[in-house]
């Protein structure tokens, strides 16, 4: 014999219930953005609270870890509390010559992705190309008629295992002379670093530099942390200024294999 609930009883026992739930969380929820080429792949993912990474693999290979990206500038920080607004995408075609070597003729092919997040009215738009041989990436800060950056978030967190062949920078002449060293990410000295760095994941290679600089934007280096082994970009004086938007260099990665 089964008993009866008073409906009042239930009631206040279903309002019990809700009141118990758990509640709604209000932070946006992650987003990922993927783009191929041949054997490379290039993923931007955006944390809940607004941070963005870049990921990229070659093959079956994970040539770059999530590594952080984004600017610091005087008016916003644009590495933190992004909002996602919009894609576009293109397919780029390039011809072009060089002066010498095996062959002069070159045809370049690349999937290029714009994403663009903004931040209480600031705009931080975040360029991808991803082809067969490499990843690159640049930003363009919108907003005011000047941006001045203080720093980057970019960083490249390169597998701690990986051989890497790096160009040391704090040389007492601050010059690009130096006689690279080989070591591991790992057991890597924890000090500034030139371009080109060439580091070497399983089969893989990866060779990181930056490209299409001009007067508007300082030429990078990179900091090896003593804690996190990532690579942290750094800029040669405290901020850079530049009418806007302003556009940074190529962040480039080159990634293939030993030829056979």
């Amino acid at each position: 014999m089964t008993s009866r609930i008073p409906v009042r009883t239930a009631v206040v026992l279903l309002i019990l219930g809700l009141l118990s739930l758990p509640a709604p969380s209000h932070a946006a929820p992650p987003r990922e953005w993927r783009s191929s080429a041949g054997p490379v792949t290039a993923t931007v993912s955006l944390s809940r609270d607004g941070r963005a990474t870049l990921t990229a693999r070659h093959g079956r290979a994970t040539v770059l870890q999530p590594s952080a990206l984004g600017l610091h500038t005087t008016d916003a920080d644009l590495s933190t509390g992004l909002r996602f607004t919009g894609r576009s995408d293109r397919r780029i075609s390039e011809r072009y010559t060089t002066t010498s070597g095996r062959r002069r003729q070159h045809t370049a092919v690349t999937q290029e992705t714009t994403l663009r997040f903004s931040k209480r009215g600031y705009r931080l738009d975040l360029v991808l190309r991803v082809a067969a041989d490499g990843v690159a990436y640049r930003y363009v800060a919108r907003g005011p008629s000047w941006v001045t950056v203080l720093g980057e978030a970019s960083e490249f967190a390169v597998p701690t295992s990986a051989d890497a062949f790096l160009l040391p920078y704090d040389n007492g002449r601050n010059d690009y002379e130096s006689i690279h060293t080989h070591a591991t990410v790992a057991a890597a000295d924890p000090i500034e670093y030139g371009y080109p760095l060439l580091f070497h994941i399983g089969d893989s290679w990866l060779l990181l530099t930056e490209s299409d600089l001009d007067a508007t934007y300082g030429g990078s280096r990179v900091r090896l942390g003593p804690v996190t082994r990532r690579f942290q970009l750094t800029l040669p004086d405290p901020n850079e200024t530049s009418r806007g938007p302003l556009t940074t260099p190529w962040r480039t990665m080159a990634i293939g294999v030993s030829p056979p």
